[in-house]
């Protein structure tokens, strides 16, 4: 028998309460998740759950954000958005895209197809708001540029609408209350990132460990616990005359 370590993705969501929360710097670092490996990462924060009062500025400093990328090559050491990774990738995203303006979602920003004429699968960073969570926008894993915004009143709220996908992997919540905090960490079934996301590329970043709940798969990822998790414990025991 061999033990296993599986990561199957995720639907992250990013949580905002309206608190005293420095909406900028939120913005700016959700943002910036979405944009990195242009939304190609496990643990992207695609879902962002905002309190009601706080929504309509969330999502405008949010899509000012997404328009401020250059877009082209990835050779190119002026580009900082690049394609997706494939032909099937790109259309896989633009039925999802299709497929949440059906189901009633409001396109803000993004959701084209861009630079055809280079024959690269290049995707704008797309905003939808107004999104039901019961959609499969709202529920299944894009793996692209996809941001769906969907508001909440309370903290039972929040928790109800993030625990609401088969997926555990990650969440980012951002609040001034140490007590809120306390409570999503609780009711939250996967890791959770208090006002910060988890740094990209070398450094300490990587020395946490976290283990999926859910879909998202099993067994314990990064760190000293990480490593462990590959080893086997040997006994070996004397017993003196």
């Amino acid at each position: 028998m061999k033990a296993i370590l599986t990561e199957c993705g995720g639907k992250s969501p990013q949580i905002v309460f309206a608190d005293g929360v420095d909406l900028d710097a939120a913005a700016e670092s959700i943002a910036q998740l979405l944009l990195t490996n242009q939304g190609q990462v496990c643990s992207v924060g695609s879902r962002l759950l905002v309190q009601q009062s706080v929504q309509a500025s969330m999502v405008e400093k949010i899509a000012i954000r997404l328009k401020k990328i250059t877009m082209g090559p990835a050779l190119d050491p002026k580009t900082t958005f690049g394609p997706l990774a494939s032909a099937d990738q790109c259309a896989r995203v633009m039925r999802y895209i299709e497929t949440a303006k059906a189901d009633g979602a409001e396109l803000v920003a993004g959701g084209r197809r861009t630079r055809q004429e280079t024959e690269g699968c290049f995707l704008e960073p797309t905003l939808f708001t107004n999104v039901d969570p019961q959609t499969r926008i709202a529920k299944e894993e894009v793996f692209g540029p996809v941001l769906s915004v969907l508001s909440f009143q309370d903290e039972a709220d929040a928790l109800r609408i993030a625990n609401g996908t088969t997926y555990g992997l990650a969440a980012y919540v951002w609040t001034s209350n140490l007590s809120t905090a306390m409570k999503m960490a609780k009711g939250i079934r996967s890791s959770i990132f208090v006002n910060a996301v988890a740094p990209l590329g070398e450094g300490a970043g990587y020395a946490f460990s976290h283990e999926p709940a859910g879909q998202s798969g099993v067994g314990t990822e990064s760190g000293l616990a990480g490593m462990e998790s590959y080893m086997r414990r040997h006994l070996v025991w004397f017993s003196h005359a």
